[in-house]
């Protein structure tokens, strides 16, 4: 073979190589750096988890789809015919996280001013079904095969639990449209709703929430019944403390972001200055979370330090001290005003407005002090 022909092939063979091990090499960085990834979200997971886990969203943001992945399809299409054959129309089907990811498959009764909701928990692998009824004074009574989460149920709703319910079997299904049936027999029941199954179960759900907003989450006994359920005698009040903490952090995001949205859109300015001052407003209302708005202040007052090593120490020494303003009896709104006052003047909040309806709140805007402005 001639010297060139072979030194182009050789050359060629040696392209070749290195095209492959960089490819090799890109994919083994690539399934380390997901592994990195998914390692850091298991970590933050278990951390979560740790500190008294996941609250339910405040909202429930239904996201419709075509097709649903169940686990046992053949399984969930038996409870589908058995729902149908007692009059439960298909209305709908949905992925939503509550908190964690749940398939959802909606129903409308043809005769009845009635509901179900067909749900599968990707995380606890649990299936379940409810059956609502909607009552002329606005009560609502619910059928319900969904474990007992050891929480209250609303005044406006008549609880019926059977938690026992072998879905499998159609005539325990029917069993539970005839309980539904006898719980409302005492009443003047409606025509069958017009409202779809969608609105009906977001009204619902944004309904139980508001009652357990102005409950302020979970209660210290609710938190007692939900350590006994798992195995704990007498939870410690640092337990109790933990379980509520998610219930608190989601009611305070909920209510603080509503109210920021709310008042940037009764402002006049443009786009761009919304989106410019929409992180530095700070929503101050008597749900707000004390180790927020401590974090807040402390940040304010740490910012010229972040370059010492001292930092996170020092942060953390200012934030417990801004604590004590928060975990009296008096107002939040109160406390904050005071912790305000010892803060510089250059670094303090300005007040942009108030609310006193749904919830009393005032709203300042933080010192222009992060680097992107």
């Amino acid at each position: 073979m001639h010297p060139m022909i072979l030194f182009l092939l050789k050359t060629i063979l040696a392209c070749v190589a290195i095209f492959v091990i960089g490819i090799v090499l890109a994919l083994v960085a690539g399934i380390l750096k997901l592994r990195k990834i998914a390692a850091q979200q298991w970590d933050e997971f278990e951390e979560t988890m740790a500190q008294g886990g996941y609250a339910p969203p405040m909202r429930l943001n239904l996201s419709p789809t075509k097709k649903l992945s169940w686990s046992d399809s053949d399984h969930i299409a038996k409870i589908i015919s058995t729902l149908k054959s007692v009059g439960y129309e298909p209305d709908g089907q949905f992925d939503t996280a509550n908190p964690f990811r749940t398939l959802v498959q909606g129903f409308r009764h043809n005769a009845l001013p009635g509901y179900a909701v067909l749900c599968e928990d990707e995380y606890y692998k649990t299936t379940w079904v409810d059956l609502f009824a909607q009552l002329p004074d606005d009560r609502l009574v619910r059928v319900t095969t969904s474990p007992d989460d050891g929480l209250d149920s609303p005044d406006f709703i008549h609880l019926i639990r059977n938690e026992d319910t072998d879905l499998s079997e159609p005539d325990q299904i029917r069993k539970l449209h005839q309980l539904l049936l006898d719980h409302i027999d005492d009443h003047s029941t409606q025509a069958p709703s017009e409202n779809a199954f969608e609105n009906f179960y977001r009204n619902s759900w944004a309904r139980i929430m508001d009652w357990r907003m102005e409950r302020g989450g979970i209660t210290t006994e609710e938190a007692i019944r939900i350590a006994k359920m798992k195995g704990t005698s007498e939870p410690a009040e640092a337990d109790i403390e933990r379980s509520k903490h998610p219930w608190k952090k989601e009611i305070d995001e909920y209510i603080s972001n509503k109210i920021r949205k709310d008042y940037l859109w009764r402002t006049e300015l443009t786009k761009k200055q919304k989106e410019d001052i929409h992180d530095r407003l700070v929503v101050v209302h008597e749900r707000s979370e004390p180790a927020r708005l401590a974090s807040i202040m402390a940040d304010i007052i740490n910012d010229d330090n972040e370059q010492n090593s001292d930092h996170e120490a020092d942060s953390s020494s200012i934030e417990n001290q801004f604590k004590e303003y928060f975990i009296s009896d008096k107002s939040l709104i109160e406390g904050f005003r005071q912790a305000m006052a010892q803060i510089p003047r250059e670094k303090q909040f300005a007040l942009q407005g108030s609310t006193e309806s749904p919830w009393k709140s005032e709203i300042y805007l933080s010192p222009k002090y992060y680097d992107e402005y």
